[in-house]
């Protein structure tokens, strides 16, 4: 807290004047890692999404009424997408 209006606004200046800046970063510098094969990034969509199925399932159960029916609506949807597109995904 401050004591008036005055005070706030000299110590928002001194921290303004005492800040140090840092240079920008240069992107062409960074070293990023190789993205992985195709194959894996659609493994690991496939665990995500059975895990957005899983926290939709647990929210089924702990949402309100409203919203609880809506939860396991998706939670099914997803799950059932899931294994009609890559069966055998979820076991």
């Amino acid at each position: 807290m401050y004591c008036s209006t005055a005070c706030r606004t000299a110590a928002c200046r001194q921290r303004a004047m005492s800040a140090q800046w840092r240079p920008a970063i240069d992107h062409a510098e960074l070293k990023l890692p190789p993205a992985p094969d195709t194959d894996t990034q659609v493994a690991r969509t496939i665990i995500e999404a059975a895990v957005v199925a899983s926290m939709f399932a647990r929210l089924a159960s702990e949402a309100r009424p409203g919203l609880a029916a809506r939860c396991e609506h998706v939670c099914n949807g997803i799950r059932a997408l899931l294994d009609e597109r890559f069966p055998g995904a979820l076991r």
